[in-house]
């Protein structure tokens, strides 16, 4: 297994042992020199955390030890009972390896835990890490938190990564449901992407529109099965030591309202925080290193609280609602609530288990609002843009 030589021990002074009954770290086990890496795959995870240094930060305490040290002494969620485990720090050499290698890598961690969360590293980890689940499901769905949409020649803010979606969809074409953006900022993005993404059909919900109505993001984080969460989508006073910081962005409580979200999401298998970076003259990254601690801990929190949901109309934990469409054939749209969490559902017509496109759901996350927007006899922009995506068929990268 490559698993088990990919990756640096985590310091002995973080060991489980030393920390107080009722901190988050004493339910994390670490791979460290005394508790060797076999000892932790023995069973199936919950959670698997990795982290990627920085080989060219010069700070005495790395951020990635400054990140487990909050995030240990976090106090513990109420009867959290996940199998955990810290599997240390990916070794430098793994990012000159052949590609291939690190679709394997990335494939034996995601047959051992429910979820990955790796720390650290550009956003490019997120695409070998893709691969690799795309051998797992049946079609991808993606979400990303950015402030950039990160295609070549379109972003004007050179803290953007600028080939990032393009690798994206020319590795994943195939395998490609849903694409969404969350968090995007108009002035840093040239008009001309907006409207190329708008031909796709991805979903776009941006900062001032989050700002508006935050709940929007939780049916595009719950539909995801892979996140990429760009550190720098924060505004620069929560991580004021970060390279490609900028004034506006979300806010510390934002930003861990989506990793809860992205927690409790119950087909999420990977979760990336990327661009880490320390800015030149910063020797240590204490503010910075407790926001990344606080968003995993509400993100293990929401994990915590998945609970199982499957709408059905035979399901008495659903209220289910028929709303009629005008224009549409004169059918009506199906909607689910679950009676426990709120959460709200859609059912695209015509595709039941039968359907041409495999992996793409019958069913897909939506919000109350959209309802609303239904029973005033409009049609929800989620929901035509789905339908429209089965007559698309996979997406087209000409001209990105």
């Amino acid at each position: 297994m490559k698993i088990l030589s990919a990756f640096d021990p985590v310091h002995e002074r973080l060991a489980a042992g030393s920390f107080h009954a009722e901190r988050l770290g004493t339910l994390i086990r670490q791979h460290t020199l005394s508790i060797g890496m076999e000892a932790l795959l023995g069973e199936p995870l919950d959670l698997a955390l990795v982290f990627i240094s920085d080989s060219q930060e010069n700070s005495e305490i790395p951020f990635t030890s400054l990140v487990r040290e909050h995030l240990y002494n976090y106090y513990l969620l109420a009867d959290v009972r996940l199998k955990m485990a810290d599997l240390g720090n990916l070794r430098p050499d793994w990012n000159a390896r052949p590609d291939e290698d690190q679709v394997d890598l990335w494939t034996e961690l995601l047959g051992l835990s429910r979820l990955v969360v790796c720390v650290g590293g550009d956003q490019h980890i997120g695409i070998s890490a893709a691969q690799a689940l795309a051998r797992r499901h049946a079609a991808l769905h993606v979400c990303l938190v950015d402030a950039c949409f990160d295609v070549s020649g379109f972003s004007e803010d050179p803290s953007c990564i600028p080939d990032f979606i393009d690798n994206l969809l020319q590795h994943l074409n195939p395998y490609l449901g849903f694409l969404s953006f969350i968090g995007i900022q108009n002035f840093l993005n040239a008009p001309t992407i907006g409207r190329q993404l708008d031909k796709f059909l991805f979903d776009v919900l941006r900062l001032s529109e989050f700002r508006k109505v935050p709940e929007e993001a939780e049916p595009l984080l719950r539909l995801s099965n892979f996140l990429s969460f760009d550190f720098t989508a924060l505004e620069a006073a929560y991580i004021p030591e970060i390279l490609g910081r900028r004034p506006n962005g979300f806010n510390g409580v934002e930003a861990c309202r989506l990793t809860r979200y992205a927690g409790f999401a119950p087909e999420l298998r990977w979760a990336g925080f990327h661009n880490t970076r320390l800015a030149p003259g910063f020797s240590g990254a204490d503010v910075s290193a407790q926001m990344m601690a606080q968003m995993l801990w509400h993100l293990i929190e929401g994990l915590s609280a998945r609970i199982p949901e499957q709408p059905s109309e035979d399901n008495p934990e659903f209220t289910q609602f028929f709303v009629p469409l005008s224009g549409f054939q004169e059918r009506q749209v199906c909607f689910y609530r679950h009676n426990l969490s709120g959460r709200w559902w859609m059912e695209i017509p015509g595709f039941g288990e039968a359907s041409p496109y495999p992996g793409f759901p019958r069913l897909i996350p939506c919000s109350y609002t959209d309802y609303q927007t239904a029973s005033r006899g409009e049609w929800p922009e989620r929901w035509w843009k789905a339908l429209q995506r089965f007559d698309l068929g996979s997406f087209s990268t000409e001209n990105t």
